[in-house]
């Protein structure tokens, strides 16, 4: 039988987040130390833009780290809103929709433990934060999407995520290390900052609605539930 296990959840805070980088910013031969936090309005506008176009480098990536500020995360992540009972339904109605594979690297999970995350990315023009979509993940693709966000894993498993990082992503480890120290960075922006992270659920807003209906209702919706889910 299937074992269904519970993602890593990623977090913007200190506790038990070890930093492996100096977290110190370049911009027009400023330095900005990110773990300092003492920005003005213009300090935040560059920092904003640096990290607007660090990650266009990374928007092919099919693996991606999840990072939310704390109040997003503790209210207003799709788990949280819809409740465990009804999350923990979703996932298994997922995992049958997508015949059983991982959505990030079309692994067949098979007997294998599965996830289902919730994917975001951040628009820093207009400080939201949007709902990509869910997607169920293998055990190797739900770690590599903590990358970089001081989750800890044996050197063992470490290996094991690293090639599975670069070879899904097809990508090189300079970049691999490159997207760790940005993941990094942006984690220690998020925490020392004020900004009023706006939360977006974009075309899923309705679709939320819907398959909390459906599930009370103990009926499938007419639309495969894979509308939930974006490809990457």
């Amino acid at each position: 039988m299937t074992e269904i296990a519970e993602e890593q959840d990623i977090t913007s805070g200190l506790d038990g987040i070890k930093f492996e980088y100096d977290s110190t910013l370049r911009i027009n031969n400023i330095e900005y130390s990110l773990k300092n936090g003492n920005f003005d309005d213009d300090d935040i506008h560059k920092l904003l833009n640096d990290f607007k176009y660090r990650s266009k480098k990374f928007d092919m990536f099919k693996i991606m780290t999840n990072i939310l500020p704390r109040p997003a995360r503790d209210k207003k992540r799709v788990r949280n809103l819809i409740g465990q009972r009804k999350w923990k339904e979703l996932r298994q109605n997922l995992y049958e929709d997508s015949e059983h594979k991982c959505d990030i690297c079309d692994k067949n999970i098979g007997n294998d433990r599965f996830y289902l995350g919730d994917s975001w990315r951040y628009n820093f023009d207009e400080r939201k934060i949007v709902l990509q979509g869910l997607y169920i993940t293998c055990g190797l693709c739900n770690i590599g999407r903590n990358v970089g966000a001081g989750f800890v894993v044996d050197d063992e498993k470490k290996k094991d995520v690293e090639e599975h990082f670069l070879k899904v992503n097809q990508c090189n480890i300079d970049e691999y290390n490159e997207y760790k120290k940005y993941v990094a960075d942006l984690n220690v922006f998020i925490l020392t900052t004020n900004i009023d992270w706006q939360m977006d659920y974009g075309i899923y807003n309705d679709i939320i609605k819907q398959k909390i209906i459906d599930i009370d209702n103990k009926k499938k919706s007419k639309k495969p539930m894979s509308i939930f889910r974006k490809k990457r």
